[in-house]
């Protein structure tokens, strides 16, 4: 094994709506996160709903804020410094859960983060401020959650620790 590929097996555990995780480290460049659900309710609700998926930081500054509102069909990413949210940034819910179960992939590089869904990129998030995510949240405001509860989130310290 060669001296950069890390040895640490993946961070894993479940999280249930409303919950807060704080990591064994803090997520550097090369990190990735991985939600996952069982199950994607894609079911339209009858009043505004928001599930919510963050990176936090140790100061409770929100680097990046993923937020599916299946009632305004749409995907908002964003973040939050010193309590305020920064410029929303929106990409349509169509055509992005494609399956039954549904996965969510942040890439973390330098300068912004990488968004895939079900393995494919569907958004690119330059990051804004605040310090290095050291923690996730899973929240549901308003509504039925558009996840299965909990949902199993997967963490690794770089990208050499998925053997890429």
């Amino acid at each position: 094994m060669s001296a950069t590929a890390a040895t640490t097996a993946p961070e894993t555990f479940d999280l249930s709506a409303g919950g807060k995780k704080t990591l064994t480290y803090t997520l550097q460049p090369g990190a990735r996160v991985k939600f996952h659900s069982k199950k994607y309710f894609s079911t339209m609700p009858p009043m505004f709903d928001n599930t919510s998926l963050e990176l936090v930081d140790p100061a409770n500054n929100v680097a990046l804020h993923i937020s599916v509102r299946r009632y305004d069909q749409k995907i908002v990413f964003n973040n939050k410094v010193n309590g305020s949210y920064g410029e929303e940034e929106v990409i349509p819910l169509t055509d992005v859960f494609n399956y039954e179960d549904a996965t969510i992939e942040v890439i973390v590089q330098k300068k912004q983060f990488v968004i895939n869904v079900d393995d494919e990129t569907v958004k690119l998030f330059r990051k804004r401020g605040g310090g290095a995510a050291n923690s996730v949240t899973y929240s549901v405001t308003n509504s039925l959650p558009a996840f299965e509860d909990p949902i199993q989130v997967a963490v690794v310290a770089s990208h050499f620790c998925l053997g890429r």
